[in-house]
C-alpha cells in the first residue's frame, strides 16, 4: 500500500468535526445551543416559584431559578434533554415532578415552562374519590419547635362547625379531620371546607400547639407547617383544653388569659392562637 493510499483512508475516518488548516488537524467547537424558561408552581401559588433547582438529567448543571422563577442554561450540546426541578418546600409534601423533554437547537434559545402537577392530577393522588363542591386539601410538615426536625406519627385536626336548617329549628354539628404525619413529618387532610376558615392543631407526644385559623379563599390546597414544643410542660393537651372550652363558651382572650391559674409560656415561635370554632350554615338534607 502506498503512502498516499494510507493518507486518503485517514481522512476518511476522521470525525466531521475535525477541518484541515496548513495541513494540521483543528478540532471545532461542538454545536449548541441555550434553554431560557420558568417554573411554575399551579398548585399552591398560582405563582412562579422562586428558589427552585432546576437540573439537566445526566449532567451535573443546575441553576437556581430568581425571584420570578426564571432560569437559563447556555452552551448546551444540541440535541434533545430532560430538565428536572427541586423545591425544598415542595419535595417535603411529597410533590412529585416528572422530567420534561427539551430539544436544544445549535445556536438558538429554547423557551420552556416547568410546572407543578395540574390540581386535579395532584388531588386525585392524594385523595380517594371525586372532591366535594367547596372542599380541598390542607397539607404541611410538623416539626419540632426546638431543634426544626420533622416529627413523624404526629396527628393533626382540622375542626369546624356546621349548622343546619331544618323544620326543628337550627342543629350545630361539629365537624372534625384528623391526619397523621409520615416518616418525612409531612400531612395530607383531604375533604376541608374551603369556602370558610377552620381551626387547626397538630399533637405530638403527649405536646400540642395552640389553635391556628385557616382559610382557603376558595382554593383547592392550603399549606400550613406546625411546631411542636415537645420541652414544654405548658403545651399539653390538657393545658390547652382548659383554653379551648373557655373560648368555645364566648370568653375573649384577656379573660381567658386572666382566669388561668398558671402563666402560659411558649416558645418565642409557638403561638397559642385562641379562637371559637369557625360555623357556616348549611341547608338540612332532609328539607
Amino acid at each position: 500500500m502506498s503512502h498516499r493510499t494510507v493518507a486518503l483512508v485517514m481522512v476518511a475516518v476522521l470525525p466531521a468535526a475535525v477541518s484541515w488548516s496548513d495541513g494540521v488537524p483543528v478540532q471545532s467547537a461542538p454545536a449548541s445551543g441555550s434553554i431560557q424558561g420558568i417554573v411554575f408552581d399551579s398548585l399552591v401559588a398560582s405563582a412562579p416559584l422562586p428558589g427552585a433547582e432546576v437540573t439537566i438529567d445526566g449532567t451535573e448543571l443546575a441553576v437556581l431559578t430568581d425571584r420570578n422563577g426564571r432560569f437559563r442554561f447556555d452552551s448546551l450540546p444540541a440535541g434533545r434533554t430532560a430538565l428536572r426541578f427541586y423545591h425544598a418546600r415542595l419535595d417535603s409534601l411529597g410533590f412529585g415532578v416528572a422530567p420534561v423533554s427539551v430539544d436544544v437547537a445549535e445556536g438558538k434559545t429554547t423557551q420552556t415552562r416547568l410546572a407543578t402537577p395540574s390540581p386535579a392530577t395532584f388531588y386525585a393522588r392524594l385523595c380517594a374519590g371525586a372532591r366535594p363542591p367547596s372542599s380541598g386539601v390542607l397539607l404541611g410538615v410538623v416539626r419540632d419547635v426546638d431543634d426544626r426536625r420533622p416529627l413523624p406519627t404526629a396527628d393533626v385536626e382540622v375542626a369546624w362547625a356546621e349548622w343546619t336548617v331544618g323544620k326543628s329549628g337550627m342543629v350545630r354539628n361539629e365537624r372534625r379531620e384528623h391526619a397523621t404525619t409520615n416518616a418525612n413529618g409531612a400531612y395530607a387532610l383531604c375533604g376541608v371546607p374551603a369556602d370558610v376558615p377552620v381551626v387547626a392543631r397538630a399533637t405530638s407526644a403527649g405536646h400540642i400547639t395552640g389553635l391556628v385559623e385557616i382559610d382557603f379563599a376558595q382554593r383547592i390546597f392550603n399549606v400550613r407547617d406546625f411546631a411542636v414544643s415537645l420541652a414544654d410542660s405548658d403545651a399539653t393537651p390538657a393545658f390547652l383544653a382548659r383554653l379551648d372550652s373557655l373560648a368555645a363558651r364566648g370568653d375573649s382572650p384577656q379573660s381567658i388569659f386572666a382566669v388561668t391559674s398558671a402563666p402560659i409560656r411558649f416558645p418565642g415561635r409557638l403561638a397559642a392562637s385562641i379562637r371559637a370554632w369557625t360555623s357556616t350554615i348549611a341547608p338540612s338534607s332532609r328539607d
